[in-house]
């Protein structure tokens, strides 16, 4: 692990807040989500963080250059190194804030602020979209994630891209769990809720400026954003609000696999009407949930002209899912394989 820093004109000692920003190759939107940070800084100390991950770029060099405290480590989970990052910091507060993010001039303000309550244990908000976005996509995806209505209140867990925790209690719940790849904001959450109150706080929102813009780029990353979703069940971490986020990846695939069934029916068989009444079947199981979503999040926040967007939005992501729900399985059933005998194959 190797650490660079630079002499800034504040100091950091007896700092109040720690950014913790982990990067890889962000060369493009670091100098910005720094610079954001210092916009933001007021009466209070702030040192910023950057831990990264081997990059290939001048992700390094322009974090330096913009006064972070650079720390380089290689191979690692984000998790892991927003751990690291965790551990360098002096601050009582730790923010985690993603590279390709840029807060507000209050988003400090508004964080300290939530801390004054003794019961609050972490705090943050959902991203905003770039006020610039021109995809339908994009619009349209920021659109569904944001809250109807939206103002202060407990939530289970806070995304990791704008977290805000005490260091003290951070450390008490032994912080991010690095064998996990995604989720891992959502794991910790639940470890902090146990311990006080998880605050959603629209004053504190960032913007997020590497929303997907296209359908295949939303579902790639929602592939990837599901790689661990059921892994907290098998922990026992999740609540009855994620119930239907967890099930309906379940009833999404069996619908596939009862339009598939239909099909082969109707095919090799002369049982048509059956094999049409299965795959109808499987046709409205797949429809029925982005619909249902769908329908919920215009009746709520409006914007009926564009439900088509919303419904199409909601179709890939919950194919994706069910392709990581997919996925997740196949692990899980290699991972349960018992390994090989060292001394299997060797002679008597």
């Amino acid at each position: 692990m190797t650490l660079l820093s630079k002499p800034i004109e504040d100091s950091i000692h007896q700092v109040n807040v720690s950014v913790v920003v982990p990067t890889l190759n962000e060369a493009g939107f670091i100098g910005n989500c720094i610079r954001s940070i210092r916009n933001a800084v007021s009466a209070a100390r702030v040192e910023i963080i950057v831990v990264d991950n081997g990059s290939r770029d001048d992700t390094v060099e322009i974090a330096w250059r913009e006064g972070a405290i650079a720390i380089v480590v290689t191979g690692a989970t984000i998790a892991k190194q927003r751990n690291v990052g965790a551990a360098r910091a002096e601050g009582e507060l730790i923010a985690f804030v993603d590279a390709d993010c840029t807060v507000s001039p209050g988003w400090l303000q508004a964080g300290i602020q939530q801390f004054r309550d003794t019961n609050v244990v972490s705090a943050g908000a959902s991203p905003d979209p770039p006020p610039d976005a021109d995809s339908w996509v994009e619009q349209a995806w920021c659109f569904l994630k944001r809250q109807p209505n939206e103002q202060a209140r407990r939530v289970p867990w806070i995304a990791s891209c704008n977290l805000w925790v005490r260091k003290s209690t951070f450390q008490q719940c032994g912080g991010f769990d690095e064998s996990l790849e995604t989720c891992e904001d959502s794991d910790l959450g639940y470890r902090l809720g146990d311990l006080g109150d998880v605050v959603s706080d629209p004053a504190m929102a960032i913007v997020h400026h590497r929303e997907p813009k296209t359908l295949k780029q939303l579902y790639r990353k929602e592939i990837w954003h599901g790689k661990n979703s059921f892994d907290g069940v098998l922990r026992g971490r999740f609540t009855p609000s994620e119930l239907p986020s967890l099930i309906t990846p379940i009833l999404f695939g069996g619908s596939v696999i009862v339009l598939v069934i239909g099909f082969l029916v109707a095919l090799l068989s002369d049982y048509d009407a059956i094999g049409s009444g299965l795959m109808v079947a499987g046709v409205c199981g797949l429809l029925m949930a982005p619909s249902l979503y769908t329908i919920r999040a215009v009746s709520t926040k409006g914007n009926w002209n564009r439900i088509h967007h919303y419904f199409m939005v909601y179709l890939v992501y919950f194919t994706a899912r069910t392709d990581a729900m997919v996925r997740w399985i196949v692990r899980y059933l290699r991972s349960r394989r018992p390994k090989p005998s060292a001394d299997r194959g060797k002679l008597n």
